[in-house]
C-alpha cells in the first residue's frame, strides 16, 4: 500500500461518509482517525483489506504506547468500525474486516460514536433519508437535553434510563405541547437505539418505555381531539339537554376524518396566511387610492 494509496481510500471514505449523511465534523473526525490506521498498516500487509484485522492488537498496542487520553484511544478504535464498513461495500467483502475493532470497548466510548453506529447500521439496512433524517433529528434532541441535566456523562447508559426517557416524553407532551403523533414518534426512534444498542452490547439489558402518562402515547381520534377541547369540558354544557348538548357539538364524520389528517393544521395555516396577507393588500391599496 502506497501513500497514494492512502490518499486515495481516505478521499472516497469521505465521499462515502458524505453518502450516509455524515455531519461535516464527523467526517473530518473519521478521516482522521482512519489515517492513522492506514499509515500504521503500511508495509505491513500484502492482502489489503482481507487480513487486515489481524494488525488489530499491534495497533491497539501502538495506541496505548503513545500516551494518548482513554477518550482519543477509544474514539480511534470505534472509528475502524466505520472504516470497517465502507471498506466492505468497496471491495465487495461479505463481512466487515474491522468488526472486533470496537467489541472491547463498547462499553467505553462515546454516545457520540454509539448513536453514529445506530445512523450507520440503518443506513446499511436500507432505511430511506427521510427516516434517517426523524431518526438523527429524535435522538440528537433527546441526547442534548439528557447532557443539560448531567454535562458530567460520558458513558451511553448515563444518559439512557427508563426515568430519563420517561420524562422527557412527558416534557414533550406537557411543557412544548407535541401532539401525540410526534410523541409516538420519538417512542419509536429512542426504543429502536435501545433495542439496538442490547443487540450490540451497549447496554446490559433492555429498558422499557413507559411513560408517567400512558395516555400521553395513545393514539387519540379526531373525534376525541374534538370532545377533548376545553370548550366542551365546562360545567355549563352539561347542564343542557341532551339534545341542546349533542347539537352545539355534533358535526358529520367527513369532519373528523379531515382532521385526522396529518397536514391539516400546516393547510389551515396556509389559509390563515394567504388571508391575512389579502386583507394587508386591500388595505395597502385602498390606502394609497386615497
Amino acid at each position: 500500500m502506497t501513500s497514494l494509496s492512502i490518499s486515495t481510500i481516505l478521499a472516497r471514505f469521505g465521499e462515502y461518509l458524505k453518502d450516509k449523511g455524515y455531519s461535516k465534523s464527523s467526517i473530518k473526525n473519521y478521516r482522521s482517525d482512519a489515517k492513522y490506521f492506514l499509515n500504521f498498516s503500511l508495509n505491513k500487509l500484502d492482502n489489503f483489506p482481507y487480513k487486515i484485522k489481524d494488525l488489530l492488537p499491534a495497533y491497539t498496542a501502538k495506541l496505548n504506547q503513545m500516551g494518548l487520553s482513554k477518550s482519543t484511544g477509544r474514539r480511534r478504535l470505534a472509528s475502524l468500525k466505520v472504516l470497517g464498513k465502507f471498506l466492505k461495500q468497496k471491495y465487495h467483502l461479505n463481512f466487515n474486516p474491522l468488526e472486533e475493532a470496537s467489541q472491547t470497548i463498547n462499553r467505553h466510548i462515546t454516545p457520540d460514536h454509539i448513536t453514529t453506529n445506530f445512523f450507520d447500521d440503518l443506513a446499511e439496512a436500507g432505511s430511506s433519508k427521510s427516516t434517517l433524517k426523524n431518526y438523527r433529528s429524535d435522538i440528537n434532541k433527546y441526547l442534548n437535553w439528557a447532557k443539560t441535566l448531567n454535562p458530567q456523562a460520558k458513558q451511553f447508559r448515563q444518559l439512557i434510563s427508563q426515568g430519563l426517557i420517561s420524562d422527557y416524553l412527558n416534557r414533550l407532551a406537557q411543557i412544548k405541547k407535541a401532539p401525540p403523533a410526534t410523541i409516538r414518534r420519538y417512542k419509536a426512534s429512542l426504543a429502536s437505539l435501545l433495542d439496538w444498542s442490547v443487540k450490540k452490547g451497549y447496554l446490559k439489558q433492555e429498558i422499557k418505555i413507559k411513560p408517567k402518562s400512558p395516555s400521553l402515547l395513545k393514539p387519540i381520534s379526531a373525534k376525541q381531539s374534538f370532545y377533548s377541547k376545553p370548550i366542551f369540558q365546562h360545567p355549563w354544557l352539561e347542564k343542557l339537554p341532551q339534545p341542546v348538548k349533542k347539537a352545539l357539538t355534533w358535526r358529520p364524520k367527513w369532519y373528523y376524518k379531515y382532521h385526522s389528517l396529518a397536514f391539516t393544521s400546516y393547510l389551515h395555516l396556509a389559509i390563515l396566511v394567504i388571508f391575512a396577507t389579502a386583507i394587508g393588500i386591500f388595505a395597502y391599496q385602498q390606502f394609497v387610492s386615497k
